[in-house]
């Protein structure tokens, strides 16, 4: 009887550890699979931003995704200008473009911030994405974007190049 009750409690101990350990394992997967990269969150970001325009961005299929360029906090600073800021608004009052004018003071605003000019203040991607158009074919089109180095690494705008 001894030998029954030791061999069922042996099968328990056992049993129990290796749920424990299977348990530790996923939640370590989870954890990793938690853990997104810079160039993931900007490629999530560029893909939201481009799906909005997309006649069906459910056929939207992403290829490539290449740095083409990286602006400082002074490159820009010397670009995005409060008079430049207020004559967009005077300019937007007669011929409407919210997005540009929201993308002007977006980085306007986060420009404002810093205080390292040596900084890198936005980054200019060029990607390749293919959709489906109109007509139901499938073209592929080269595009660049412009993604400002704040927190959440915020997709500006998308121009397409072909």
């Amino acid at each position: 009887m001894k030998i029954k009750s030791f061999i069922i409690l042996s099968f328990l101990f056992l049993t129990s550890c290796k749920k424990e350990i299977a348990e530790k394992e996923i939640a370590k997967k989870e954890t990793v699979k938690k853990e997104i990269t810079k160039d993931e969150i900007i490629k999530l970001n560029i893909e939201n931003k481009l799906k909005q325009r997309l006649k069906n961005p459910d056929s939207y299929e992403f290829v490539s995704l290449n740095l083409a360029k990286s602006f400082t906090v002074k490159e820009r600073k010397e670009t995005i200008t409060k008079k430049d800021l207020e004559q967009l608004r005077e300019l937007n009052k007669t011929i409407s473009s919210p997005d540009l004018l929201n993308r002007m003071e977006v980085e306007y605003s986060f420009l404002e911030k810093q205080k390292d000019v040596n900084k890198i203040a936005l980054y200019r991607y060029d990607f390749i994405a293919k959709g489906t158009n109109s007509l139901g074919g499938i073209i592929q089109s080269k595009y660049s974007a412009d993604v400002l180095n704040d927190n959440n690494y915020t997709a500006l705008s998308i121009s397409k190049n072909d």
